[in-house]
Order: structure tokens, then sequence, then C-alpha cells
């Protein structure tokens, strides 16, 4: 293990924080690319990465891809960012994820949620207009 990673693991230790995935469409279709992320999502769960959000995306194969991160870190805090609609707060609870935050405020989706009993953190960076 090199100081950067030591120092990295020993932040981890002390402080939390959301490692944001915007993931590129040719992640869900070219395995290389995929295995390469996934080498990498290794590297930093072992290193104490504890939480990830993903970035919702309206591509079929987003929820096969979110749900083998699931699998494969049970442990790790999931859930989906930049929701938009009703179809992403299916998908996120589809997978059963932990929680989804909003890419702008929208009081009908957050109340859909509510409904659900699902916890979705409203967004502040824009705003909808109705």
């Amino acid at each position: 293990m090199d100081i950067k990673e030591d120092s990295f693991s020993d932040l981890l230790l002390k402080e939390s924080f959301f490692l944001l995935i915007k993931p590129e469409d040719t992640i869900y279709s070219n395995t290389s690319i995929r295995n390469l992320f996934f080498e990498d999502l290794e590297s930093l769960v072992k290193l104490g990465l504890k939480n990830i959000e993903i970035s919702w995306s309206n591509n079929e194969n987003w929820l096969d891809f979110v749900s083998e991160i699931k699998l494969k870190y049970p442990k790790i805090n999931l859930g989906s960012a930049s929701i938009v609609n009703k179809q992403s707060i299916q998908d996120s609870l589809k997978i059963g994820l932990n929680f989804s935050m909003m890419k702008f405020w929208d009081k009908d989706l957050f109340d859909y949620a509510k409904t659900k009993n699902y916890l979705l953190i409203p967004g502040i960076k824009k705003f909808k207009r109705s």
C-alpha cells in the first residue's frame, strides 16, 4: 500500500462521504469498461468506501448494472442520484436501494416517494419551474 492509499484509508475511517458515479452508456454494453469499473470500485471498497450514489439513467441496462453493484457489495449504502420522475423512483425501489437524491426540488415527486415509504432527498442545485 502506498502513502496515498494509506492516507485515503485513514480519511475514510475518520470521515464519511458519498461517491457519486455518473456512468456513461458504454459501461452498460462494454464488458471491458465494466470490468475496469468493478476493479476500481473493489479497490475503493477495500479502502473503506461505504456510501455510493449512482446517477439514474433511462437506459434499459441501468437496473442490471446497479443490481450487480448491490449484489457484489451488500454492505455499501447504495442510492440513486438525479431522480427526475416516478420511473426513477420505481427503478430504485425495484433494486432495493437505500435512498435517492432528487436532481431538483419537485413536491409531487417527493410526495410520491413518501407514499412508497422511500427516502428521497431533495436536491437544491436546480429548481423545477411549475
